[in-house]
Parts: C-alpha cells; sequence; structure tokens
C-alpha cells in the first residue's frame, strides 16, 4: 500500500471579500488622487512610488491586512508573531498591460489587494522555483499531463474586488497581459517585528526619519 506525501509545499493564502465596498472605494479615492509611473516595460501598466500603509488604508483596513498576514507567517514560522507592513504602493493594469515575471527583495511575505475585480485572464500567475544554476530538465508533451508536481506554473482562479492573495516574497509571478478592463490593486511587503532561534533573536525596525518626504497619513 502506498500514499503520496505532499512534502515542503508552498503555501500561497487566498482571502476572499477580505474588504468591503466602502472600504475599498476609501482606497480607490486615494489611489486615484497619486501620481503614476508608467512601468518601463508595459505603457498599459502604472505604478505609484512605495509609501507607508497609511497612504492609502485606513487603520482598520491595516488590521485586517497584518492578521491575514499573520496566519500566512503562522504556516510559514510555525507560530504566531508580529508582522509589519513596510511599504505598500498601488498598481493599474489597463487593458492590455502585463507585469514580467519577478520576486520581492528584502521582504518575508508579499501582497495583493484587489480594488476591482481581476478579469480572468489577468489573475496572478505563480512560477515554480529553478533552483540555482542546476540544469533543469522536463517531460511535457503531448502523451504527459500537468499536476501540482511538474507544472511550471500555476494561475489562480477567480478573484474578485475586495480578495486579497498573500505569498512568500520569494516566490516568482507574474500578471498575463489583461483581456478585460481596468484592474486596480495595491501591492504590499510586510516583514516579522522579529524570528528568534533557540534564544538567538533578530530583530527588524523601521526608522521613520530616513523617510523625510513620506506623504501624510491616510485620515
Amino acid at each position: 500500500m502506498s500514499s503520496v506525501i505532499d512534502l515542503f509545499p508552498t503555501p500561497v493564502l487566498h482571502e476572499k471579500a477580505l474588504v468591503d465596498e466602502d472600504a475599498l472605494e476609501e482606497i480607490r479615492r486615494a489611489v486615484l488622487k497619486t501620481g503614476l509611473h508608467e512601468n518601463h516595460a508595459n505603457h498599459a501598466l502604472g505604478h505609484s512610488i512605495n509609501v507607508p500603509t497609511s497612504a492609502f488604508i485606513a487603520k482598520g483596513t491595516e488590521s485586517s491586512l497584518k492578521k491575514a498576514v499573520a496566519r500566512l507567517g503562522t504556516l510559514m514560522f510555525g507560530e504566531a508573531i508580529d508582522w509589519q507592513i513596510k511599504e505598500v504602493w498601488a498598481n493599474v493594469l489597463e487593458t492590455g498591460g502585463e507585469q514580467s515575471m519577478h520576486l520581492h527583495a528584502n521582504s518575508f511575505i508579499s501582497g495583493v489587494l484587489y480594488l476591482t475585480d481581476s478579469h480572468p485572464s489577468a489573475n496572478i500567475v505563480m512560477h515554480r522555483p529553478q533552483g540555482g544554476g542546476e540544469f533543469v530538465f522536463s517531460n511535457h508533451n503531448r502523451r504527459s499531463s500537468l499536476n501540482i508536481y511538474n507544472a511550471p506554473r500555476q494561475q489562480l482562479g477567480p478573484i474578485e474586488a475586495g480578495d486579497l492573495v498573500l505569498f512568500p516574497s520569494y516566490l516568482l509571478h507574474s500578471v498575463p497581459a489583461n483581456e478585460g478592463g481596468t484592474r486596480i490593486s495595491l501591492a504590499f511587503n510586510a516583514i516579522p517585528l522579529a524570528l528568534e532561534t533557540w534564544g538567538y533573536r533578530i530583530g527588524i525596525a523601521h526608522d521613520p526619519s530616513d523617510d523625510p518626504d513620506l506623504p501624510p497619513p491616510l485620515e
């Protein structure tokens, strides 16, 4: 008798309807007041600069995001620890826009809060890590079938306004060409306040004095 063990799976958290419509509308208004910078690779994708969470999100919504981050963090680190959202930025993806494959450095958990529905074509795609400089072999042909163990990538299912997607920051991800209307989202990075292994504690702190030009928080 045999069994398959899902060893070392990568957790990706999809929270449905985490943020209600009133809060989403408040965030959308804040985003539309912000100047966007055109993506260097695709003119149909615009980003705001990285700012503190308070520039876009009121405290109640930030608390909901942190609780969700803590849920994923418990899966990754084995206990409920305190987290801080270190930066947030807006993304406006027009018809035809796309985002190339990338990851988020200097972070532990990254997230996307959807302010509008996402057309299925533009749902986020997670890519399997390819390792270091080793050779990579595959067996993708007419006879083979893809599954969770051999697929090189996987696209998430239906995503609606108010949904939150969280994933480890090292996970490569991309957004294919958007065949629908304008898609607006907030992306952010989160880090733990501290990690501890058998008495050795590593703390991470932010010094606001290093950011003299940050915008005022959202009231």
